[in-house]
C-alpha cells in the first residue's frame, strides 16, 4: 500500500518545499503542479506508477521507500 507520509517526510528531510519537488519532477519531464504534489501528500489522490516511480528517482530513493516504513 502506498505510504503517501512519505512524500511530505522525503521532502522536509531536504528542506524541500512543494515547489522544489514541482522543479525536480520537470527537470526529469514529469511536470505535475504543487496542488498534485499536495493532494498525494493529503490522500486526496494517489500518484500513478509511473509518478512514483519519477519520485524516487528525484528523492533518490529506491520505489519501496513509498511502501515501507524506512527510507
Amino acid at each position: 500500500m502506498f505510504n503517501r507520509g512519505k512524500i511530505k517526510q522525503l521532502r522536509e528531510k531536504r528542506n524541500w518545499s512543494l515547489a522544489d519537488v514541482v522543479y525536480a519532477l520537470s527537470k526529469k519531464g514529469h511536470g505535475r503542479t504543487r496542488q498534485t504534489i499536495s493532494n498525494w501528500e493529503l490522500g486526496k489522490t494517489e500518484p500513478k506508477a509511473s509518478d512514483i516511480a519519477n519520485l524516487a528517482k528525484a528523492f533518490g530513493v529506491s520505489i519501496l521507500a513509498f511502501f515501507r516504513g524506512d527510507i
